[in-house]
This record gives C-alpha cells, sequence and structure tokens, in this order.
C-alpha cells in the first residue's frame, strides 16, 4: 500500500494498542508519539494495583454520577436489578462516591426490568436487566472506567485524546525480542 494513501491510527482503547504493540525498543525515535505513549501505558497498567472484589464495586461507583434501577418486583426477571441494587447500597460502595445518585422506580406494569448508569463525563448507558447478569454489567463499567482513567492521565500528561499514530511511525522496524540460550547467560 502506498504510504501517501495511508491513514493515521485512531487510538481509543488502550488494550488494542498494547496487543499490537507489546514490546517498543529504544531503535524508534524517542520523542516519536509512538514511544511516549508506549511509556504512558506501561506506567498506567502496570502500575501495582490491589484489586478485590470490594475494591471492584468501589471503583465501579467511582466513574458513576447516576444509578437508576426500573423493575416490577413481581416481575421473575429482577435477579439482576436486586443484584445490582445490593451491589450499589452496600455501606462501602456509598462511602466511595456519596454524589453518586441512586434512583430505585418500582413499577406496576410488565415493563422489562432495566438499569441505567450516567458516567462522570455524561454518557448514559442503558442495560437490559432481562438478557444482562449484573457482573456483566459491572465489568462493562469498570472497562469504561478505565477508559475514562486513561483518557484523564493523557491529558494530565499533556497529550491529546484519543491518540492519533501517524501512519509513517506505525510502519517504522523495530528488532523483536529474541530469548538467550542457557550458554549465552552464563557468559
Amino acid at each position: 500500500m502506498n504510504n501517501n494513501t495511508e491513514k493515521p491510527l485512531l487510538l481509543d482503547k488502550p488494550y488494542f494498542f498494547l496487543s499490537f504493540f507489546p514490546s517498543i525498543h529504544c531503535s524508534l525515535d524517542p520523542s516519536s508519539s509512538l514511544v511516549r505513549l508506549h511509556h504512558l501505558l506501561l506506567f498506567h497498567f502496570y502500575a501495582p494495583k490491589k484489586l478485590t472484589l470490594s475494591n471492584q464495586t468501589l471503583s465501579m461507583l467511582k466513574f458513576l454520577s447516576k444509578v437508576k434501577i426500573e423493575f416490577n418486583a413481581l416481575d421473575p426477571r429482577t435477579a439482576a436489578c436486586m443484584e445490582f441494587l445490593a451491589q450499589c447500597n452496600a455501606r462501602t460502595a456509598k462511602e466511595s462516591n456519596p454524589s453518586c445518585q441512586l434512583l430505585v422506580k418500582r413499577r406496576t406494569d410488565s415493563y422489562p426490568p432495566q438499569i441505567s448508569v450516567t458516567f462522570v463525563n455524561g454518557v448514559e448507558e442503558v442495560f437490559d436487566a432481562t438478557s444482562t447478569p449484573a457482573q456483566t454489567i459491572r465489568t462493562m463499567i469498570l472497562e469504561k472506567g478505565q477508559q475514562l482513567e486513561t483518557e484523564q492521565m493523557f491529558r494530565e500528561a499533556g497529550e491529546k485524546w484519543p491518540v492519533i499514530i501517524p501512519a509513517e511511525e506505525i510502519h517504522q522496524s523495530f528488532p523483536g525480542t529474541k530469548p538467550r540460550k542457557a550458554e549465552e547467560k552464563k557468559q
């Protein structure tokens, strides 16, 4: 493909970057955006973090400004709503983000149960609680939250978001890593 017609890579998901560029070596220009991006991502994703189940719940609410749960108490499909509501009502979860509004709407019609969440950046997502388990909803919120944290980290570092890597930098060659044999290690 001709380099003149190639478009720059729009990078808005950090795991996309790490899957294509697992190791970048010093043969690249240290001032290139690809190397700076790699260093920022390595620092962000490999910094030591404690992650337990209670921390997952804490960090889930940390990214939300509003949670709205709608269900009919007599509907047998409300399991995800009840589980999600219990997680949001936990003392530690409420303490982690006291400004997060928790609204519960108990319906009397046959409207299917749903969970609406509004992230701190104003984006609202609605989940169908009849077909989506609470664990999946929590995982989606954590993934979106990690993306929000990454975006904030780039903005604080003075980098633009989403990251656009010029096509010429993507096609730069760099040597791969080669494991040393046991004989070479002894020398």
